[in-house]
């Protein structure tokens, strides 16, 4: 929105439940996750055409963490 819903964001941030967040943020920016859509990008990229989006990665990007 705005300045004033910053601001009522900003207030509001110290009440958030760290953990949850925590859990959210390893979730949405996995080793896993990021490979597979850079992956899903290349190949868009290469094809010119849209990939599907459940195209995972070939390899286990768990093992570069």
């Amino acid at each position: 929105g705005g300045i004033r819903e910053l601001a009522a964001a900003l207030n509001e941030a110290g009440t958030l439940d760290r953990s949850g967040c925590r859990r959210a943020a390893a979730t949405r920016f996995s080793a896993n996750r990021m490979v597979s859509e850079h992956l899903r990008l290349y190949e868009e990229a290469l094809t010119g055409l849209p990939a599907p989006a459940d195209v995972r990665a070939p390899l286990d990007a768990s093992s570069l963490v």
